[in-house]
């Protein structure tokens, strides 16, 4: 029996060695919780210090951000707007032009034909003054046999 006794004592021991290890863990266990509540806390403090700056740099980053954005859209707008006032200078100018060949044009050059036609009739002089010609002497005639019928006697 002494062998069994003495594998107890031996199992006893060990069993009290592993408890006594437990023991001064569970002792450690509160100062380790303190230094990781302490410095849970630091980092907390940390943490906190350095989110207030980094709201203004974030705050600062959305502004350029929103600044970038806005010029973006204002040269959009702008060359959206430039190119319809391009398109509608370019539909007035047609349109312009169509109503100038329509009301200007056209008329102009019927008048432009009326006139080229009286040049033309008035090119020839030789019938003009050879109508003239014929009147004077037709006149003529005419006047002179009413002196000689009337006066002639």
């Amino acid at each position: 029996m002494l062998r069994s006794t003495t594998a107890q004592e031996a199992l006893i021991a060990e069993l009290i060695g592993d408890l006594r290890g437990l023991i001064q863990r569970a002792e450690s266990f509160e100062t380790t919780m303190d230094k990781a509540q302490e410095e849970m806390t630091t980092a907390a403090y940390l943490l906190d210090s350095r989110v207030e700056p980094f709201r203004h740099a974030l705050a600062a980053e959305i502004g350029k951000t929103k600044d970038i954005a806005v010029k973006a859209f204002i040269h959009q707008t702008n060359e959206v707007a430039e190119i319809g006032q391009r398109k509608q200078t370019d539909a007035m100018a047609e349109g312009a032009r169509t109503v100038v060949q329509k009301e200007v044009v056209l008329p102009l050059r019927q008048f432009a034909a009326v006139l080229q036609r009286l040049i033309n009739e008035t090119s020839h002089p030789w019938a003009v003054w050879s109508t003239h010609a014929a009147t004077a002497l037709i006149a003529t005639l005419i006047s002179g046999w009413f002196v000689f019928h009337f006066f002639g006697r």
